[in-house]
């Protein structure tokens, strides 16, 4: 998957933090954002 998040933790804590269901996709770009 393109832009998967590679933490596994990091990817479950954005989960959590999806309540206003906000496309996987944005998530992955603002988490690879969050690598920087």
């Amino acid at each position: 998957i393109v832009g998967e998040v590679k933490d596994k933790s990091m990817q479950h804590l954005y989960a959590k933090r999806n309540s206003h269901n906000i496309p996987l996709k944005m998530i992955s770009k603002m988490a690879y954002m969050f690598e920087w």
